[in-house]
């Protein structure tokens, strides 16, 4: 495993440098026109494929987050992003239209308990 510090959007990797490219908990802070780019960003450097996973948008953990905040969420990025993300988050229909639109092809969104979505794009299926 190696960890990568770079702009997403333009990786300095090479085509299918890499065997498998793992987000986590990003794609909310960006809307669909960006979210399309680093799709086929990932598309374009992985070599079997991607997987993203996420928060979903929904009033049960941002209701969750404002009580337990003051327990929990104890950095200043926590208790000041935690938030904003719950709420720019997408609902899983919603990263399905995103993720259809894009021109990648043949990735799988899928809801997961509790509140999370996953797109997971295999290339050993093609």
């Amino acid at each position: 495993i190696h960890l990568l510090q770079a702009d997403a959007f333009r990786l300095p990797l090479a085509d299918n440098s890499i065997d498998i490219l793992v987000s986590t908990l990003f794609l909310h802070h960006f809307r669909g026109a960006q979210i399309h780019q680093l799709l086929a960003e990932f598309e374009r450097v992985a070599r079997c494929g991607f997987v993203v996973n996420d928060l979903v948008r929904h009033n049960l953990p941002l209701w969750f987050f404002r009580l337990t905040r003051p327990v929990f969420a104890r950095s200043y990025i926590t208790r000041h992003d935690g938030e904003a993300s719950l709420r720019r988050a997408y609902t899983v229909a919603e990263m399905r239209e995103i993720v259809h639109q894009s021109a990648v092809r043949k990735a799988i969104v899928r809801g997961h308990f509790p509140f999370r979505v996953s797109i997971v794009r295999d290339k050993n299926d093609d």
